[in-house]
């Protein structure tokens, strides 16, 4: 088991890396802040994703990261705290995206496609 500390939360993000490029979607946490610490738990729902910007330093940060890890795709999920604060939580090597692409029409798709197919 994994067990960490409640932190408060104004946002959550997802972030996809593709090779260098980011795409983020944010939920607004008061939407389901009443029935959940997490908006993956089945049956919750979280409202519309929305887009966010995330500041540069973070975005060079996690493709520092990413080249670290010698990886082309991530699924990060952060939260944003009240004082503005990023949290990391994990990045997943096959996190989901689509409802980013659907919701947002980010070009998430296109972006794996050129890197498979240079």
């Amino acid at each position: 088991m994994v067990f960490q500390e409640q932190i408060f939360k104004q946002q959550e993000l997802r972030v996809i890396y593709v090779n260098g490029q980011v795409f983020v979607g944010a939920l607004n946490a008061s939407a389901y802040e009443d029935s959940t610490v997490d908006w993956r738990a089945p049956g919750i729902e979280v409202g519309a994703w929305q887009n966010h910007q995330l500041p540069e330093e973070l975005i060079r940060r996690i493709q520092t990261f990413m080249g670290q890890l010698g990886l082309l795709f991530g699924a990060f999920d952060f939260i944003l705290t009240p004082s503005g604060d990023y949290v990391f939580l994990e990045v997943n090597p096959g996190g989901e995206w689509g409802m980013l692409e659907r919701d947002l029409d980010l070009p998430i798709s296109q972006a794996i496609a050129d890197t498979l197919i240079p």
